[in-house]
């Protein structure tokens, strides 16, 4: 693992840099499929009788707000798709420019040109207080949320802003480490889940000793070990939880047989473990929801700051014509011809 003063950033070779990217997108996908199922799995839950029982015990957020979190699930699971989509768009548009700067004759480069150099036009003459506001929409996001901004990647603040984040989501952690404690009967989840917290408390700082030469690479380790955490506790460990009831669940009844409601052991296991698979009360929605943000901003934050070694690739890369001329926008005038 190698990087470069400038940019700012994590240089792989060809192997590591494919398996990195390979994983990150297997975990992406996955982040997909769970909000989306959860999504759908709020909203389905309105027509089953379990429902009912998470009613009647107080186990849940009340169900009349079991829609709003199926939209809020959904919002979190195109965040995810946009973010693995992300580099094929930008590869296709790419592909594109370069393919229609090689196959387009002048004279259609120049009547390409100049439709676009009307719309920057149009753009331009907008009222004053539309441009104003887009101008600062767009440089707040860059000073914010920009790869150099405060909270980017390469933000002179990220060390500070890193420890301040893990010592919230330690806290959080802690405590649904003590809800586990209180709600599962399978101990060694909670063991496990206790052990990795452990981890990552002296994972974080023997990090930073190991590349305190090395930032980019400090903080792609920090990244992927905050990652691992979060997607264990709100992915993986709900997962497992449904994937033992789901067995159960007769779908033609819309709910469990009877003869299980009547085993006072399996009742009372059910009643616990499932407050950790729906969200059990407000505090727990305010906690898996600062887990799944944190999720979302770190795998965004390896992608970006993850790349691929030039001296790896420079045999594999295909000639990209520059954009003639003529298609050129001068941001002062609207053309340059």
């Amino acid at each position: 693992m190698k990087h470069h003063d400038a940019p700012f950033a994590v240089y792989l070779h060809a192997f590591p840099w494919a398996l990195l990217r390979i994983s990150v997108a297997l975990l992406q996908l996955a982040c997909v499929t769970f909000y989306a199922f959860s999504a759908w799995l709020y909203h389905r839950l309105l027509s089953t009788f379990v429902v009912f029982t998470l009613d009647l015990y107080s186990i849940s957020v009340p169900i009349r707000h079991f829609p709003l979190l199926a939209r809020l699930h959904l919002l979190i699971a195109i965040t995810h798709l946009l973010l693995f989509l992300r580099p094929a768009i930008l590869d296709v548009g790419a592909r594109v420019s370069s393919w229609t700067a090689r196959r387009l004759s002048s004279h259609r480069l120049e009547y390409l040109g100049r439709t676009l150099r009307n719309v920057h036009s149009a753009t331009l003459s907008l009222p004053k207080p539309m441009i104003k506001a887009r101008k600062f929409i767009l440089t707040s996001f860059r000073y914010f949320f920009g790869r150099r901004g405060v909270f980017g990647v390469a933000s002179p603040h990220f060390d500070l802003l890193f420890v301040i984040r893990e010592l919230v989501e330690t806290a959080l952690q802690s405590a649904q480490a003590a809800n586990m404690a209180r709600l599962l009967s399978r101990r060694w989840i909670h063991r496990f889940y206790v052990g990795m917290i452990v981890l990552n408390c002296w994972g974080t700082p023997l990090l930073r000793r190991v590349f305190r030469h090395d930032k980019p690479s400090q903080r792609l380790a920090s990244l992927l070990g905050d990652i691992v955490l979060d997607f264990f506790s709100v992915v993986l460990v709900p997962v497992y939880l449904f994937q033992i009831y789901v067995q159960d669940y007769d779908p033609e009844l819309s709910d469990f047989p009877s003869l299980l409601w009547y085993q006072d052991v399996w009742l009372v296991t059910f009643l616990h473990e499932i407050q950790l698979v729906v969200l059990s009360s407000w505090t727990d929605a305010a906690s898996r929801l600062i887990f799944s943000l944190n999720l979302v901003a770190n795998i965004n934050a390896v992608c970006n700051l993850v790349k691929r070694s030039p001296s790896s690739r420079h045999q594999s890369l295909r000639a990209v014509h520059p954009v003639p001329a003529n298609l050129a926008i001068d941001p002062k005038h609207g053309s340059n011809m």
